[in-house]
C-alpha cells in the first residue's frame, strides 16, 4: 500500500488515471453488501437467543409461527457504522480495501469526516433509488464520480 502523502502526490500528477473504476466499486459493493447481510443475520440470531422467540397465532389457519424480536433500529444502526462510519474512520470499507480502493475529499483530496461520510450516504440512498442511474452516471464522467459523490465532494481513488 502506499503511504498518504505518496497517494495524494500522484493524485496531483495523474488525477484522472487513479480514479476508481465504475466496475470495481460495484463490485466492493457486492462483497460489503455479502458481509452486511451476514452482520445483520449474526446480530439477529444473537438476539434472538437474548431475548428469545416468541410464538403468534394465527386465526384464520390455526398455524403458530416462532419469530423473534429483531428491531429495524439495530439494522439501521449497523448500516450506518459500517458504510458512513467505515468511510469516516478508514476512508473505505473492506470491500473497497480488497480493490485498494479509498474515497476523498474532492477538494483537497484528504480523508472525509463523518459529517461528509453522512452526507455521501444519503446522497447514495438518493442515486440508487431511481434504478442506479444515479451511479451509473460514474461511467461517463472524467473524474469517475457518480451522482451521491458529486452531492457530498467526494472522489474514489485507486491506490
Amino acid at each position: 500500500m502506499l503511504e498518504t502523502d505518496t497517494l495524494l502526490d500522484q493524485l496531483k500528477e495523474h488525477p484522472v488515471a487513479d480514479h476508481a473504476s465504475p466496475a470495481l466499486r460495484a463490485i466492493a459493493a457486492g462483497i460489503d453488501l455479502a458481509i452486511l447481510t451476514f452482520l445483520q443475520f449474526t446480530a439477529a440470531a444473537a438476539l434472538a437467543g437474548l431475548l428469545g422467540y416468541h410464538t403468534t397465532y394465527n386465526m384464520d389457519t390455526g398455524a403458530e409461527t416462532d419469530f423473534f424480536v429483531f428491531s429495524p433500529l439495530l439494522i439501521i444502526a449497523l448500516v450506518l457504522a459500517y458504510f458512513p462510519g467505515l468511510w469516516a474512520w478508514r476512508g473505505r470499507t473492506p470491500g473497497m480495501r480488497l480493490f485498494a480502493l479509498r474515497i476523498l475529499d474532492a477538494r483537497d483530496t484528504t480523508r472525509i469526516g463523518l459529517p461528509k461520510a453522512l452526507g455521501r450516504f444519503v446522497a447514495l440512498l438518493l442515486a440508487i433509488a431511481p434504478g442506479l442511474l444515479g451511479v451509473l452516471v460514474a461511467f461517463g464522467d472524467p473524474r469517475r464520480q457518480a451522482l451521491h459523490d458529486r452531492l457530498a465532494g467526494t472522489i474514489v481513488v485507486a491506490e
